[in-house]
């Protein structure tokens, strides 16, 4: 029963941490890593279970289930463990690419030295030698990071902090130094018989290793690199899917009467982002969206294309929403009647809303529902976009800054700006998370030519899925002429 409980426990830490993690405006790998580490403590606790009752577990007997539990709770969730706090106090980018790959490689380099002692050829020869791999690299990086962690990444002071350090940087390497019999056990040339490795590898590690090292993380106590976000978002759900009159029911009593999606786009102004510097009719298609009319081409990036089909051809019309172009598809901005309506800010929860409805117009049937609105943090403000779908909302939190030729660039990227509510969040019930996706949009002017005198404008709109950029969409933006309104 106490075993029950301990796993359950377990689950429940893990959950919790993972909510956590997907909380923040950038999917952090070393936080996704901390709730990954409660899986090993699952596992320990099983094969724990086996060793109390004395019992068979996948055909192994004791001594082999306590040592499997001992090596769950050490080389799994420990060792995991502090390498992923210590990956919180690397902010120098090119090393928190390398300590990525090495949390990666955690679990990797576990299954190996477990499918190893299951009987798989060379997999222990190959877990051993790297796992001494990663704890070498790992202690020089953090060791170069320790001695130039600023001094807000973690919360120890004075001498606290140097002693703290100074453990850490002995926890990283006692494994380095244990690791040496244990290669030798597993290419066939012990150094130690069970008993010593027991005592000299596994007890010195428990203790030296991971204890110690989480002794010292207790005391820095270091800083996720971002917080969770506090963005507003929006309470807006469809209970079917999303109609063209979808918006209109969230109507205010009163009238506001906008005209683009931001009434005034120099509340967005700060220090390194002057308003002034757009060009006027980029500021104008903001500010007056309804004057304007948009043609877009889709061009779905090799292996995204049948899924671009499939989204654009059957998923999109179905669920009312998010319509893109289909491989090689233009939609013309004629086609398409445009509104900018208004939104009760009451029912949504946000502030200043209003929305933007693109139907075909041959039936009506919508194309893009999208509620704007916007909010500040840090003296920094946000375009703040909703999507209602059915029971959730897809948001998009953009961050705005100039663009060459007095064009405006809006993403939701932190590879720039890494402080920020920047990103893509799907709300359901009372919980938001940060999706695996990306956006940037980058509007600048165009001289009109001759066969299209309207033309001002021109966008580029880049997606990406996973890092992995799925799509491109560029937009031709005419002013619309006075018989279109």
């Amino acid at each position: 029963m106490l075993i029950v409980v301990y796993a359950s426990l377990a689950i429940v830490v893990g959950a919790l941490l993972f909510r956590r993690a997907l909380l923040r405006p950038m999917i952090l790998l070393e936080e996704l890593a901390l709730a990954f580490s409660w899986s090993y403590v699952v596992g320990g606790a099983l094969w724990l279970r086996a060793w109390v009752t004395e019992s068979s577990f996948l055909g192994f007997v004791s001594p082999w289930t306590w040592l499997t539990a001992s090596h769950f709770h050490v080389a799994g969730f420990g060792a995991l463990t502090v390498s992923a706090l210590a990956t919180r106090m690397t902010r120098s980018p090119p090393s928190r690419r390398i300590m990525h790959v090495l949390l990666l490689a955690h679990p990797v380099l576990f299954a190996l030295v477990a499918a190893g002692i299951n009987g798989a050829s060379h997999a222990a020869e190959v877990g051993a030698i790297g796992y001494l791999a990663l704890f070498v690299v790992q202690l020089a990086l953090v060791g170069v990071a320790a001695a130039r962690v600023p001094v807000g990444a973690v919360h120890a002071r004075g001498v606290a902090r140097t002693i703290a350090l100074g453990l850490l940087i002995l926890a990283l390497a006692v494994p380095v130094a244990t690791l040496v019999p244990a290669v030798a056990w597993s290419v066939g040339s012990p150094l130690w018989n069970l008993e010593q490795m027991i005592r000299y590898h596994g007890i010195v590690n428990a203790l030296g290793h991971v204890v110690v090292g989480l002794v010292a993380l207790a005391i820095l106590r270091p800083k996720p690199l971002l917080s969770a976000t506090t963005a507003p978002f929006s309470k807006l759900r469809a209970r079917g899917a999303v109609g063209a009159d979808f918006l209109a029911r969230f109507a205010p009593a009163e009238p506001k009467h906008p005209t683009g999606l931001s009434d005034d786009l120099a509340k967005y102004g700060r220090q390194e982002f002057a308003v002034t510097g757009l060009h006027p009719q980029v500021r104008a298609f903001y500010e007056h969206t309804s004057d304007f009319e948009l043609d877009v081409e889709g061009r779905w990036r090799f292996p995204f294309r049948l899924g671009g089909w499939f989204w654009a051809r059957i998923i999109s019309p179905r669920l009312g929403q998010l319509g893109l172009p289909s491989p090689r598809q233009t939609i013309e901005g004629a086609a398409l009647d445009s509104q900018i309506v208004d939104v009760d800010d009451a029912l949504d929860g946000r502030s200043n809303v209003r929305g933007w409805v693109r139907t075909w117009r041959a039936n009506n049937a919508p194309i893009y529902v999208a509620a704007y609105a916007e909010h500040e943090r840090n003296g920094v403000r946000y375009m703040n976009i909703a999507f209602p779908l059915p029971g959730a909302c897809l948001t998009s939190i953009l961050h705005l800054s100039h663009a060459d030729g007095g064009g405006l660039s809006l993403t939701s990227r932190h590879h720039e700006h890494l402080e920020g509510d920047q990103g893509i969040y799907l709300s359901m019930a009372a919980t938001s998370l940060r999706l695996p996706m990306d956006e940037t949009i980058v509007v600048f002017p165009v001289t009109p030519s001759e066969d299209d005198p309207d033309l001002c404008l021109e966008a580029r709109h880049d997606m990406w899925l996973f890092g992995l950029r799925f799509l491109t969409l560029r937009y031709r933006i005419r002013t619309r002429s006075v018989s279109s309104k």
